[in-house]
């Protein structure tokens, strides 16, 4: 079983100052959310909730549509039967379609939406609640997802082509998964159902957004999770009202730069650039519609505004929401309580209260994901082998070697007493030099400046040196600071994939992960895995 250890958020160097505040429930930013982070807090968002009329009986249609041909567990087929019930409701996470999911966080923020769900489903027993993971595969930045990094390498699908991502060919993608295929190899036992799983993927799909949402379901398949694709034609129909008044009105402009600007008065920067038109349209490629005076530019194209609307209705499949209006798209088509994310997500989503408050769209919960550092048992060895304790590694490098070098020498390298006895042996030359001339004041001051630095440059010295005496085991060290905190010290979840992980634990690697997480605890984790 796994230990798990807590740190509070504001001891973790890692993290943005609005991140902190937010977990800490700084008052700075009482006025961009609606709810305290609590389980009795969903006896409000529920009611709210219930007020406002889903389109269950779409969305029921659309769901059946994207599982068709999956297998599926009887506790997602639970969930799909009861989405058209008044008392079910959704608790969502969302990413973009990251390679084989990408940074380690694609994977955390998944366990911790179920972990949430576990826990409202023995608070509130008469209601049921999904999981949700929103595949977000219509951005097209795709450099954000084309990337993966374990076993200290990075592979990259390379391919030509533009758009949004999840509706990509998948040409040029079986390189790459090869690649990562022949790395991770065939030595660990739990290789083959790794392969198994991303060949079945690949082999399953037609673009790549299904491949990755046929990877995400084989991974979560067996947890009663729930993957949508918005990228459709009946779900975008229920957004297109929202989207032809906000032509019209320019609510989301207005709205989301008001908010921007208090949160700018508060200390913290804006996140999104706001347009007065916040839609893409998918022309082969995904352009962004640009007014300029009384017209509408998308690519070559010109509309006046009544010709924009009626082309919108008549392709209603081709309007994509940018990260203004995405999190309304989310909340008007799903029967959704609260948004599970991270940081920057939560961030985004405090510059939309206004414009939901306007729209009369009931404003979800915002819960902060879980942030985890995950260290496997060889690596618990060798922190119990030099002293460490894990909040130790969040400090830099040099600091960690120092540290490390004055708890193994014999002698004491810290000369803190000698400088406070040196202050004392001036202070008394100052008081009997002040009797006779006090302009010599600064000259005795400058003098215990000098001093004060020879003691310094004498600690250093000798700090050199024991670190000279321990130098092959800091270098272990910092492989082992390297390790954990990859990529130029950042977080291991920002940066490493699931595979390395997946191949020593095996899928029990997912349900212990859904077991050791909390998100209403609000503090980093770090799992601990012994043998």
């Amino acid at each position: 079983m796994p230990v798990i250890d807590s740190i509070p958020f504001s001891e973790i160097p890692h993290f943005s100052k609005r991140d902190i505040a937010y977990q800490t429930s700084h008052p700075q930013l009482k006025d961009f959310y609606k709810y305290e982070v609590s389980l009795s807090s969903f006896k409000d968002v529920i009611e709210q909730r219930k007020s406002f009329n889903t389109n269950r009986a779409v969305l029921k249609k659309v769901i059946k549509s994207q599982y068709k041909g999956r297998i599926t567990s009887d506790e997602l087929n639970e969930s799909i039967k009861l989405i058209d019930s008044e008392n079910t409701f959704t608790i969502v996470t969302a990413h973009q379609p990251s390679l084989l999911t990408g940074p380690l966080y694609y994977i955390i923020k998944i366990c911790s939406c179920i972990s949430l769900c576990n826990r409202l489903k023995n608070e509130y027993p008469s209601y049921h609640f999904i999981p949700t993971f929103i595949m977000g595969g219509e951005d097209h930045d795709f450099d954000e997802i084309a990337s993966l990094h374990f076993f200290n390498k990075s592979f990259t699908w390379e391919t030509l082509q533009k758009g949004s991502v999840g509706r990509m060919s998948l040409d040029g993608l079986s390189e790459v998964l090869e690649s990562v295929k022949s790395t991770f190899g065939t030595m660990s036992p739990h290789a083959k159902s790794l392969t198994n799983i991303i060949d079945h993927s690949y082999n399953q799909a037609d673009s790549y957004g299904e491949f990755m949402h046929n990877i995400t379901h084989e991974l979560f398949k067996d947890t009663g999770l729930m993957t949508i694709n918005m990228d459709n034609k009946e779900l975008k129909k229920i957004l297109l009202p929202y989207v032809i008044h906000d032509i019209n009105a320019e609510d989301s402009h207005r709205l989301v730069h008001k908010d921007q600007e208090r949160l700018s008065s508060a200390g913290f920067k804006p996140q999104a650039h706001t347009r007065e038109v916040n839609i893409f349209y998918h022309s082969g490629d995904r352009e962004r519609v640009i007014k300029n005076g009384d017209e509408y530019h998308i690519g070559g194209a010109v509309y006046s505004k009544s010709e924009l609307v009626h082309h919108l209705k008549q392709h209603p499949e081709n309007i994509s929401p940018n990260v203004i209006l995405r999190p309304v798209f989310q909340e008007v088509i799903l029967p959704n309580l609260a948004y599970v994310g991270g940081g920057g997500e939560l961030a985004y989503w405090m510059e939309r209260t206004s414009l939901f408050e306007q729209w009369n769209i009931p404003y979800p919960m915002l819960v902060r994901r879980d942030s985890v550092l995950i260290i496997d048992s060889h690596t618990n060895q060798k922190l119990r082998k030099y002293d460490l304790e894990v909040i130790d590694l969040f400090e830099r490098e040099d600091l960690i070697a120092i540290k490390f070098a004055k708890d193994q020498s014999e002698a004491i390298l810290d000369f803190t007493n000698e400088k406070t006895m040196s202050s004392s042996v001036f202070e008394s030359i100052a008081q009997k030099v002040q009797e006779v001339d006090q302009t010599l004041l600064k000259a005795v001051k400058a003098e215990e400046s000098k001093f004060q630095k020879v003691i310094d440059n004498l600690q250093n010295k000798l700090v050199k040196a024991e670190k000279r005496k321990s130098e092959i085991e800091i270098n272990r060290i910092t492989k082992l600071k390297n390790k954990l905190f990859p990529n130029n010290d950042s977080l291991q979840e920002r940066y490493e994939n699931f595979i390395p992980h997946y191949l020593q634990y095996g899928n029990i690697l997912i349900q212990e992960l859904i077991n050791c997480l909390n998100p209403l605890d609000k503090e980093f984790k770090v799992i601990q895995i012994e043998e």
